[in-house]
Parts: C-alpha cells; sequence; structure tokens
C-alpha cells in the first residue's frame, strides 16, 4: 500500500498508521506492537487526527483487544476529554473481551468519572448486566439490577434511557414498572417464550426484526444480546446451521462514522466476540468431524484472549487448548 500510494492527507497517514499498529498487535510479538504504538501516537500526523479517538475503538476489527488496550491507555492519559473519554471506552470493552472483568469494571467507573452524561452512565450500568445474563456466573444477578435500579425507577431518567435499563432489567428477572418500546418488548415477551420451553415460538415471534435498526436506533446492546440468544435457542431445536450463522455475528466493521462519542452497537458486538467464539466451539466440536475446523479456529481465539484471564476465562481457555489438541488442530492456531 504504501509503495502505490502518495497521498500525505490526514486521513490516509491516519489509516496507514491504524493498519500497522493493528498488524502489528495480531501477527508480531507484544514488544515489538508496543513500539510500534508508541511510533504511530507520537507522530505529528496521528496527534493533529481529528479521528484520533477512533483508533483503539477500531483496533477490535483486527481481532486484537490487547492493542485496543494498549493504545486506549495512551489515549486515556490525554488532557482533552474526547480522547481520554475514548482511550477508556476501548480499555472497558477490550478489557472484557479478554476476560479481564475487574479491570473492565474499573475502566468503566473511570469513565463515568471523565464523562459523567447519563448515556455514559447507563452504559456502564448495562454492560454488567448484559454479562450477567449472557454468561451466567459471570456477574451476580442482583449486582446487575440493582446497579440497572436507579436507571429503570427514576423519573429523573429520559424516557429512552428508563426503557433501555428496563427490558434489560425484566430480561434479568426484575419487575420495574412501565412500557417499553415495541422491539425491546418483543425481545421480553420471546425470551419468556423460551424460558416456558418454547424456542420456536420464541424464534418466530423475534425473527421479524430489524435488528440493525434497533441496535444502532435504540440500544447498542440489543444486537448482541438478540444474537445470543437466538443461538442458544436455535441450538435447542437442533438447528446447528443457525445457531453457527448467528454466533459469527460479531464479524463486522458496522460502524456509524469513526467511533469517537457514544459507544456503538459494533463495539459491543466485538467484545463479546470471545464468548460467542467459545460457544460456536463449543456448539461445533460436538458435531460431525467436518464442522471441527471452526471449532480449531474458535478454540484459538479463546486460548489468544483469555489464557491467564481470572476465573472463569482462564479455565476455559485451558479447555480451549486441550481440546485443540485432542482435535489436532494446527498448532500455529492454538500456541498464541
Amino acid at each position: 500500500m504504501e509503495r502505490h500510494s502518495s497521498a500525505l492527507d490526514p486521513f490516509s497517514l491516519g489509516l496507514r498508521a491504524l493498519l500497522k499498529v493493528g498488524f502489528a498487535w495480531r501477527f508480531l510479538p507484544e514488544s515489538a506492537a508496543v513500539r510500534i504504538t508508541q511510533w504511530a501516537t507520537s507522530q505529528p500526523a496521528t496527534q493533529s487526527s481529528a479521528d484520533l479517538g477512533a483508533g483503539p475503538r477500531l483496533l477490535p476489527t483486527f481481532d486484537v483487544p490487547r492493542g485496543a488496550m494498549a493504545l486506549g491507555q495512551v489515549l486515556a492519559t490525554s488532557p482533552t476529554r474526547d480522547l481520554s473519554r475514548s482511550g477508556l471506552i476501548a480499555q472497558t470493552l477490550a478489557a472484557l473481551a479478554l476476560g479481564r472483568l475487574d479491570d473492565s469494571r474499573n475502566f468503566a467507573r473511570r469513565l463515568t468519572e471523565v464523562a459523567p452524561e447519563a448515556d455514559f452512565g447507563l452504559f456502564t450500568a448495562e454492560l454488567p448486566a448484559a454479562l450477567a445474563l449472557l454468561d451466567p456466573g459471570s456477574v451476580p444477578v442482583t449486582d446487575a439490577l440493582e446497579g440497572l435500579r436507579p436507571w429503570a425507577t427514576s423519573e429523573e431518567v429520559q424516557p429512552a434511557l428508563r426503557g433501555r435499563a428496563r427490558w434489560m432489567s425484566e430480561l434479568l428477572g426484575g419487575h420495574p414498572e412501565g412500557a417499553l418500546p415495541g422491539p425491546l418488548e418483543l425481545l421480553v415477551a420471546a425470551d419468556s417464550l423460551a424460558a416456558a420451553g418454547r424456542p420456536r415460538a420464541a424464534l418466530v415471534l423475534l425473527d421479524p426484526i430489524d435488528v440493525d435498526a434497533v441496535a444502532r436506533g435504540l440500544d447498542p446492546f440489543f444486537r448482541t444480546v438478540v444474537h445470543l440468544r437466538r443461538a442458544a435457542w436455535r441450538a435447542r431445536i437442533g438447528d446447528v446451521e443457525g445457531a453457527r450463522a448467528e454466533l459469527v455475528w460479531h464479524e463486522h466493521t458496522d460502524v456509524v462514522g469513526p467511533p469517537t462519542g457514544l459507544p456503538q452497537a459494533a463495539e459491543v458486538d466485538w467484545a463479546f466476540g470471545t464468548l460467542a467464539r467459545w460457544r460456536l466451539a463449543r456448539l461445533l466440536d460436538a458435531g460431525r468431524q467436518a464442522e471441527r475446523g471452526q471449532a480449531c479456529d474458535g478454540y484459538a481465539a479463546v486460548v489468544r484472549h483469555w489464557s491467564g484471564a481470572p476465573a472463569p476465562y482462564g479455565a476455559r481457555a485451558e479447555m480451549a487448548r486441550t481440546r485443540a489438541r485432542e482435535l489436532h488442530c494446527a498448532a500455529a492456531r492454538v500456541s498464541r
């Protein structure tokens, strides 16, 4: 690209720097990736870029949450509020992708200090609630509900934000009063059907929804919850191909402009990507031999991201490593 392009405009220079950093964190030793990250952030063109805050938040598209953590750390110390905010958003979500929930909580707390606006406060309450819902046992449900309670019940909270807190509370078994926007109410109803032993009816109710539009317009957690829920329901009825299709939803770059402001649905999707790959690997591992290749890929990603993480994620990484060896996955796939 550098040989064939001589463009020196800020956008092109910023894009090249992002590609270099993303490549380094994905394929080079960490020490080299750190050096390249330091080089990229020290360049005048990078420092003056209006899109600098998007850098660490786009690095997950390279499948490098550790890179997002590193570049996010640089931005989080910036005296510029918007850059510091973006750095902390990147660190919060990257730590989640790495299975480091305590770190994610600490970054989220710092985020609300730097950005005390209501949107960010609710986001940091929804994040552990989504974890409690989608990965049972990772966060106590009582803690998640308590975090959502002031957002779901206070009349001082904007109605749109109250609706977001209420649907997540209902999915966790809480009973906040008040109506929900139509798509959120449908998801709650579908979840109730599945819990009552009717996963096919739940899918019929939920499948027609334009999930992308709802995620962009109502709640950035909606798409993640829908796909992981539907994957579980499809697996229950034996629709392995359907479940597989649901569990790769996070492999996209569906951002609306450079992510420098509020957290976007795409960023939530990427943060839950490691969990999705773990689920996909376990699903396919239980199936036919022909499906084991994608299981190997999933196990490799789990090893790469969750190794050394606190329980239960570190233990899952070791399980993934062991199972990959038993499946005779390529050594390179599970070594990093």
